[in-house]
Order: structure tokens, then C-alpha cells, then sequence
């Protein structure tokens, strides 16, 4: 947003010099400025970033305008940051580091939201190079935007990722399964201090709907008192005195119950033979 110009004394007397420019794109609105006669520089402000100016500096006497000398200049780009990286992840934060700019910045704004989901949070984080971002989701991969912010405006963004740790059990998997019973065991999680578990099931009419925490020394629960022939979800979550993971489930269906063989009346005892009369 700045240019800095130099001339060549003109001969003479030179009370001042009348410094215009203009930009050479858009709308091109010529804006003046004088500076003592005894100088041969000036740094012109306020310009738009990455735009051509007409510059002509003017000798003036106390007679009046004199010669004038005429060029070109052109302001560079708002400067974006460069190199963003990721490190320190943890399942509720993770640290974003870059390489700033050259020119001087107000400070960086730090953009980031989850992938798939259009909920950005907007910071200023200031003249820093690196920002730990904290209060996230565990196993949650964010989209984030670093930008320079300059007095006239904001750069270009730059762009990258970073996911947080996975808080969740992995390999989860149904075993002994009956009519009104089945279990289910995973791979446990070395976060992890407790296991908060959910069995629903599909049909509300099904008995067993239940939740239990247990803890984590063993991963695996088994169920009782379900209905038969009944489909239902068992979710588990991994806790920490802290934090609670996003839930991983499986579907089991229980057997069907067996129906006994009907029992068949015993065979009557039959009735006493009597001897003929001439036995």
C-alpha cells in the first residue's frame, strides 16, 4: 500500500516539488502531495495493493511550476503466508505454524472449521507465527485458513488440514450370540479409563434397552434379557476423566427361540383281562 519515490535535484531555487499520481486500472482518481524543495524522495500511502500508479513530480518556484519529471510505479500484493503446517495433535487440539510475511502486518487471522460443515470460527491471533487451536472434536479433520491482515486489507489464504487424535474404539465385533443374550468385544483404547455402553433396539416393543459404564481394564460386555429374533444396535464410547470420544456401534440380531417338541399323552393303560369261566 506504499510506493517510495526519488529525483534528481531540478535546477534552481526549488521552493517544493508537487508530487501527483494516479492509479493506471479502475477509477483513476489523481491525488496530490507536496514535499520541501530540499528533498528528492517521498513515500506515497494509501495506495491499493497490486496496481500501477502514473506518477509526475513537478519542480515549483516562486514563480511558478517549473519542469516535471514523469514515471511509473506499481504497489505489491497483500503477501499471503507461506508453509502451513500441523504439529502437537491431541484429541482436542492441534498447533498451526507458518512462515509470515516480509511486510508488515497488523497481525494473521486464523479461519478453520470441520470438513463437511459450514460452522468457520474467524480469529485474530496477531503477530505470531504459530496458534494452538484448542476445544476441537476428537477424530475430527478441520479445514484451516491462515491470512496476513495489512491497515488496508487482508491477503490471499493459505490453505491446509489438520485432524485430531482418534477418541473411539476400533474392531468392534459381536460373539455368543443366543435368543436372549449376546456380547460384544473390541480393541481397547490406551486412552482410555472407562467404556460408556448403549444397547437400543430397533423395535421399541424389544425388551433389553439398556446403558452401562465399565471399566477399561476389560473391552468386552455382554447383554441379557433380550427379546428373540430382535435386531439391535450396541454402541461404546471411550472416556477420559476429561473427554468423551464419538461412539462406534454394531448390529446384532438375536436367535430365534427354539420350540420344544409337543409332548405326547401317555398311552392308557389297558383294562384287566378276565378269565373265562371254565379257567
Amino acid at each position: 500500500s506504499t510506493l517510495t519515490i526519488g529525483w534528481d535535484h531540478a535546477e534552481g531555487p526549488v521552493r517544493q516539488y508537487k508530487i501527483s499520481y494516479a492509479p493506471m486500472t479502475g477509477d483513476p482518481i489523481t491525488e496530490f502531495a507536496l514535499v520541501p524543495g530540499n528533498r528528492n524522495n517521498a513515500m506515497l500511502l494509501s495506495l491499493s495493493p497490486d496496481t500501477p500508479y502514473n506518477i509526475t513530480v513537478e519542480a515549483v518556484y516562486a514563480e511558478g511550476p517549473g519542469g516535471s519529471l514523469n514515471g511509473n510505479g506499481r504497489t505489491v500484493g497483500m503477501l499471503s503466508p507461506r508453509n502451513l503446517q500441523v504439529s502437537d495433535e491431541w484429541y482436542t487440539r492441534f498447533r498451526v505454524s507458518w512462515v509470515p510475511v516480509s511486510s508488515p502486518v497488523q497481525g494473521y487471522r486464523l479461519i478453520y472449521s470441520p470438513k463437511g460443515k459450514d460452522q468457520p470460527i474467524d480469529m485474530f491471533v496477531g503477530d505470531v507465527s504459530s496458534f494452538i487451536l484448542t476445544n476441537l472434536q476428537p477424530g475430527t479433520t478441520y479445514g484451516v485458513k491462515v491470512l496476513a491482515q495489512y491497515t488496508s486489507g487482508i491477503s490471499a489464504p493459505l490453505m491446509g488440514e489438520g485432524t485430531t487424535l482418534y477418541l473411539n474404539v476400533t474392531n468392534i465385533e459381536s460373539y455368543d450370540v443366543g435368543h436372549d443374550r449376546f456380547c460384544i468385544k473390541w480393541s481397547p483404547h490406551r486412552a482410555a479409563t472407562s467404556y460408556r455402553i448403549k444397547l437400543d433396539p430397533l423395535d421399541r416393543s424389544s425388551e433389553g434397552q439398556q446403558e452401562t459404564t465399565i471399566p477399561a481394564g476389560l473391552p468386552q460386555y455382554c447383554f441379557d434379557g433380550l427379546s428373540p429374533d430382535a435386531l439391535y444396535t450396541a454402541t461404546v464410547f471411550v472416556q477420559t476423566p476429561d473427554l468423551e470420544g464419538p461412539g462406534v456401534g454394531t448390529d446384532e440380531r438375536t436367535l430365534v427361540k427354539p420350540t420344544l417338541a409337543p409332548t405326547m399323552p401317555p398311552t392308557p393303560t389297558p383294562p384287566p383281562t378276565i378269565p373265562p369261566a371254565w379257567a
